[in-house]
Order: structure tokens, then sequence, then C-alpha cells
């Protein structure tokens, strides 16, 4: 029998969200300019002002280049700007986690790890579709340009790199403060599969930091890819409900 040609099947694409430049800082470092007793160095604001998430990370009481993430939550503010600083001294939540934190490790030293994602995905075709097979194919090149028109707010992009993200490590204060998130945000991944977007990939490495990356779920790691099948109802709520697929 013959197979269908890329024109005849239905093609399905992954759209992949990738951090670069990831910055770790001193915990106490950060408390103190939001105190402003202590001023940032002109790379660390341009991080803070990029990044879209951050981690509360403890260093490792074995190996001084791994690092436990104990949290992860958001850094924009309401109207797109970084809000993190703020939210270290009055996010009510959030100080009780690093409260709590010190409390439990008296002894261990605390960072903050910031992920600036690129801004749009990279649509990937997926099935081993090549990028030369779409581009001459008219069909598939219209399917395309109508995904890369998809309008995906800030807020709802940011959501879903944060379930994906607390979904992979499962940090143990975001099991202890379990996040709902909004009705929104399945609309978009339902709206994702409606374009035949298939899948969302998260990629990130933490080579150029030397140091690697854990939780009470997850191995140490410097390169991380995270694939996340929202193909069927099932699956987005999966991933919604912070559930290993």
């Amino acid at each position: 029998m013959n197979q269908l040609s890329s024109a005849q099947r239905p093609i399905t694409f992954c759209a992949q969200y990738i951090a670069e430049n990831l910055l770790l800082l001193p915990l106490e470092e950060l408390l103190q300019v939001a105190r402003q007793h202590e001023t940032l160095s002109d790379l660390e604001k341009q991080s803070l002002q990029e990044a879209h998430l951050f981690a509360l990370c403890k260093s490792s009481e074995t190996d001084p280049n791994k690092e436990e993430i104990l949290y992860i939550s958001q850094c924009f503010g309401i109207n797109g700007e970084s809000d993190l600083l703020k939210r270290l001294t009055s996010h009510a939540e959030l100080v009780e986690i690093i409260e709590r934190a010190k409390e439990t490790w008296p002894q261990d030293v605390f960072s903050i790890l910031l992920f600036p994602f690129s801004h749009e995905p990279y649509l990937l075709p997926a099935e081993g579709i090549k990028e030369e097979e779409i581009q001459q194919t008219p069909e598939l090149h219209k399917k395309l340009e109508k995904i890369q028109r998809l309008q995906v707010p800030v807020r709802r992009k940011i959501d879903l790199l944060e379930a994906a993200l607390i979904g992979h490590f499962a940090p143990l204060y975001n099991q202890k403060y379990p996040k709902k998130f909004s009705p929104s945000l399945g609309k978009l991944l339902e709206k994702f599969t409606l374009s035949s977007i298939s899948a969302v990939l998260i990629e990130f490495s933490t080579e150029q930091l030397e140091i690697e990356f854990f939780s009470q779920t997850q191995a140490p790691e410097k390169q991380v890819l995270l694939p996340f099948d929202i193909s069927s109802k099932t699956k987005r709520h999966a991933f919604l409900t912070l559930k290993k697929q």
C-alpha cells in the first residue's frame, strides 16, 4: 500500500520554548536589593527584566555544583514588568516559603535561578516532516502561516511554562503550596490543538552555569528537554493539573 504524501496526511507541529542565558543569583543579595541596601549589576538588572520564571534553590549538602529546586513561580507583574524584587519582601506566600526553607536548612545557602524564555515558540514539524517539504507544499505552508498568526498573551505563555516546569520538577514547596491554573490556559492548549499543534517542548541548559539542578523527583541535570503531549483532552488535563502523563 502506498504511503500518503505529506499533503494528504494530517500534519502536526510542536511549539518549542527555549530558555537562554539563565542566571543564578544569591537570595540574600536580592533581598538586600529589595530592601534598597545594595545595587545590581547591569547584567543582573537585565536578567531580572527579561526573566519569565524563577526557582528558589538550595545548595547541595554534598556537592557545590548541584542545586536543589525547592519552588518555581512567576517573575512578571500584571503589566509584564518584573516584580520579583517586590515579591521577595511583600508576597505573603513567597515570604513564608523562604522563611520555612531557612528554618529547615539554617546552614544552607539559597539562590534564585532566573529563566528568560524566548517570546515566541519555535514551531517544529512533527512526524519527521522536513522544513523543505513544508515550504514546497502550499497546503502545509498555509497551515504553518496560520499557526504563526496565533496570538498567545504573555500571561498565558508564562502560565504554560510555569505548569511545565512544576510538572517536571515537582518541587517541594510547589507540592505544599499547590497552584490552580486559570481555565484560560486550558483554552489556549485547546486552541493549539485545533491549529495542529500537538505538543509543547520546553528546553533549557545550565551548562554555562556549570551547575546541575535537581529536585526530590528529578536527578541532577544540565540539559533539560521536556516534551508534553497535548493532543487529547486527557493529556491536556494532566498538564494543567501538574500530574505525570
